[in-house]
Protein backbone atom coordinates (compact mmCIF):
# COMPACT_ATOMS: atom_id res chain seq x y z
CA UNK A 1 0.00 0.00 0.00
CA UNK A 2 2.72 2.41 0.86
CA UNK A 3 4.64 1.63 -1.86
CA UNK A 4 1.84 1.31 -4.70
CA UNK A 5 0.86 5.04 -3.13
CA UNK A 6 4.40 6.51 -3.75
CA UNK A 7 4.43 4.67 -7.05
CA UNK A 8 0.99 5.97 -8.01
CA UNK A 9 2.39 9.14 -7.93
CA UNK A 10 5.66 8.98 -9.09
CA UNK A 11 5.56 6.09 -11.51
CA UNK A 12 2.53 5.05 -13.57
CA UNK A 13 4.23 2.32 -15.04
CA UNK A 14 6.30 1.06 -12.16
CA UNK A 15 2.92 1.44 -10.31
CA UNK A 16 0.93 -1.07 -12.76
CA UNK A 17 3.63 -3.52 -12.57
CA UNK A 18 3.58 -4.03 -8.88
CA UNK A 19 0.04 -4.05 -8.72
CA UNK A 20 0.11 -6.84 -11.39
CA UNK A 21 2.89 -8.35 -8.42
CA UNK A 22 0.01 -8.29 -5.79
CA UNK A 23 -2.43 -9.51 -7.45
CA UNK A 24 -0.50 -12.36 -8.10
CA UNK A 25 0.54 -12.57 -4.26
CA UNK A 26 -3.42 -11.91 -3.45
CA UNK A 27 -3.78 -15.13 -6.00
CA UNK A 28 -0.66 -17.13 -4.57
CA UNK A 29 -2.15 -16.98 -0.73
CA UNK A 30 -5.58 -18.04 -2.41
CA UNK A 31 -7.44 -15.06 -1.25
CA UNK A 32 -6.74 -15.82 2.23
CA UNK A 33 -7.20 -13.03 4.92
CA UNK A 34 -4.91 -14.80 7.20
CA UNK A 35 -2.68 -15.06 4.70
CA UNK A 36 -2.43 -11.72 3.59
CA UNK A 37 -2.52 -10.12 7.08
CA UNK A 38 0.93 -11.99 7.88
CA UNK A 39 2.52 -10.92 4.70
CA UNK A 40 0.91 -7.19 6.27
CA UNK A 41 3.05 -7.62 9.26
CA UNK A 42 6.12 -8.05 7.57
CA UNK A 43 5.49 -4.43 6.78
CA UNK A 44 5.95 -2.92 9.97
CA UNK A 45 5.87 -3.43 13.73
CA UNK A 46 2.96 -0.86 14.41
CA UNK A 47 0.05 -2.22 14.89
CA UNK A 48 -2.14 0.72 13.60
CA UNK A 49 0.03 0.52 10.19
CA UNK A 50 0.32 -3.26 9.52
CA UNK A 51 -3.76 -3.30 10.28
CA UNK A 52 -3.98 -0.59 7.38
CA UNK A 53 -1.85 -2.76 4.97
CA UNK A 54 -3.84 -5.63 5.82
CA UNK A 55 -6.94 -4.26 5.02
CA UNK A 56 -5.86 -3.10 1.48
CA UNK A 57 -4.33 -6.21 0.59
CA UNK A 58 -8.23 -7.65 2.22
CA UNK A 59 -9.65 -4.86 0.40
CA UNK A 60 -8.20 -5.86 -3.16
CA UNK A 61 -8.46 -9.71 -2.58
CA UNK A 62 -12.43 -8.81 -2.69
CA UNK A 63 -12.21 -6.26 -5.61
CA UNK A 64 -10.78 -9.38 -7.49
CA UNK A 65 -13.52 -12.19 -6.33
CA UNK A 66 -16.08 -9.12 -7.33
CA UNK A 67 -14.38 -9.18 -10.84
CA UNK A 68 -14.04 -12.66 -11.07
CA UNK A 69 -10.15 -12.49 -12.01
CA UNK A 70 -9.35 -14.95 -9.09
CA UNK A 71 -7.50 -16.82 -11.85
CA UNK A 72 -6.60 -14.42 -13.88
CA UNK A 73 -6.71 -11.16 -15.36
CA UNK A 74 -6.30 -7.52 -14.09
CA UNK A 75 -8.65 -5.26 -11.56
CA UNK A 76 -10.60 -2.94 -13.52
CA UNK A 77 -8.77 0.49 -12.45
CA UNK A 78 -5.51 -1.03 -13.51
CA UNK A 79 -7.40 -1.93 -16.92
CA UNK A 80 -8.11 1.74 -17.03
CA UNK A 81 -5.22 3.11 -16.23
CA UNK A 82 -3.79 1.10 -19.07
CA UNK A 83 -6.57 2.24 -21.72
CA UNK A 84 -5.01 6.00 -20.39
CA UNK A 85 -1.87 4.98 -21.69
CA UNK A 86 -2.84 3.09 -25.09
CA UNK A 87 -4.48 6.53 -25.71
CA UNK A 88 -1.96 8.73 -24.92
CA UNK A 89 0.07 6.36 -27.03
CA UNK A 90 -1.86 6.45 -29.95
CA UNK A 91 -1.97 10.55 -29.25
CA UNK A 92 1.96 10.91 -29.52
CA UNK A 93 1.80 8.60 -32.48
CA UNK A 94 -0.90 10.55 -34.73
CA UNK A 95 0.25 14.37 -33.37
CA UNK A 96 3.91 13.30 -34.45
CA UNK A 97 5.26 15.83 -32.32
CA UNK A 98 7.78 13.44 -30.25
CA UNK A 99 10.38 12.64 -32.15
CA UNK A 100 12.00 10.79 -29.78
CA UNK A 101 9.44 8.64 -28.74
CA UNK A 102 8.38 7.91 -32.54
CA UNK A 103 12.37 6.53 -33.05
CA UNK A 104 11.97 4.73 -30.33
CA UNK A 105 8.90 3.37 -30.89
CA UNK A 106 9.81 2.54 -34.68
CA UNK A 107 12.92 0.09 -33.03
CA UNK A 108 10.23 -1.27 -30.79
CA UNK A 109 7.21 -2.37 -33.08
CA UNK A 110 9.40 -5.25 -34.17
CA UNK A 111 9.43 -6.64 -30.95
CA UNK A 112 5.66 -5.98 -29.97
CA UNK A 113 4.42 -7.39 -33.42
CA UNK A 114 7.29 -10.64 -32.45
CA UNK A 115 5.19 -10.88 -29.16
CA UNK A 116 1.75 -10.08 -30.33
CA UNK A 117 2.52 -13.61 -32.68
CA UNK A 118 3.31 -15.50 -29.75
CA UNK A 119 0.16 -13.72 -27.53
CA UNK A 120 -3.18 -15.72 -27.64
CA UNK A 121 -4.86 -12.05 -27.35
CA UNK A 122 -4.21 -10.07 -30.46
CA UNK A 123 -6.62 -7.68 -29.42
CA UNK A 124 -3.98 -5.99 -26.68
CA UNK A 125 -2.40 -2.74 -27.62
CA UNK A 126 1.19 -1.99 -28.24
CA UNK A 127 1.14 -0.56 -24.61
CA UNK A 128 -0.48 -3.64 -22.73
CA UNK A 129 1.88 -5.96 -24.63
CA UNK A 130 5.13 -3.97 -23.84
CA UNK A 131 3.93 -4.13 -20.04
CA UNK A 132 2.81 -8.07 -20.62
CA UNK A 133 7.04 -8.62 -21.81
CA UNK A 134 8.34 -6.32 -18.92
CA UNK A 135 6.14 -8.19 -16.16
CA UNK A 136 7.46 -11.98 -17.87
CA UNK A 137 11.00 -10.45 -17.48
CA UNK A 138 10.25 -9.09 -14.21
CA UNK A 139 8.68 -13.30 -13.30
CA UNK A 140 11.46 -14.84 -15.18
CA UNK A 141 14.21 -12.53 -13.07
CA UNK A 142 12.56 -13.61 -9.49
CA UNK A 143 13.12 -17.31 -10.88
CA UNK A 144 16.81 -16.81 -11.73
CA UNK A 145 16.22 -18.04 -15.45
CA UNK A 146 18.26 -16.57 -18.10
CA UNK A 147 16.88 -14.98 -21.02
CA UNK A 148 18.04 -14.75 -24.80
CA UNK A 149 19.62 -11.85 -26.35
CA UNK A 150 16.43 -11.35 -28.47
CA UNK A 151 15.05 -11.66 -25.60
CA UNK A 152 16.85 -9.08 -23.74
CA UNK A 153 16.64 -6.82 -26.75
CA UNK A 154 12.84 -6.83 -26.73
CA UNK A 155 12.34 -6.06 -22.76
CA UNK A 156 15.22 -3.12 -23.25
CA UNK A 157 12.62 -1.62 -26.09
CA UNK A 158 9.69 -2.31 -24.03
CA UNK A 159 11.41 -0.32 -21.25
CA UNK A 160 12.61 2.49 -23.51
CA UNK A 161 9.05 3.11 -24.78
CA UNK A 162 6.93 2.55 -21.61
CA UNK A 163 9.75 4.76 -19.38
CA UNK A 164 9.05 7.45 -22.40
CA UNK A 165 5.60 6.98 -22.23
CA UNK A 166 5.54 7.29 -18.61
CA UNK A 167 7.39 10.44 -18.49
CA UNK A 168 4.81 11.90 -20.90
CA UNK A 169 2.03 10.83 -18.93
CA UNK A 170 3.20 12.30 -15.83
CA UNK A 171 4.27 15.50 -17.61
CA UNK A 172 0.70 15.79 -18.81
CA UNK A 173 -0.82 15.20 -15.47
CA UNK A 174 1.38 17.95 -13.50
CA UNK A 175 0.41 20.71 -16.23
CA UNK A 176 -3.22 19.72 -15.71
CA UNK A 177 -2.97 19.81 -11.70
CA UNK A 178 -3.80 16.54 -10.98
CA UNK A 179 -0.73 15.15 -9.31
Amino acid sequence: MLIANRKLRTNIAEYILYMWQIEDIIRAKNFDEQELTAIAKEYSQEEYLWQEIANWYIDLSHQMIAEKIQVKGHLAFLNRLLVELEKLHSQILQLGEEPRYLKIYEETLPAIKDLRSKSNNNRLGDIELCFNGLYAKMLLSLKKQDLNEKTKDAIQNFSALVSMLTFTYHRQKKTKGLL
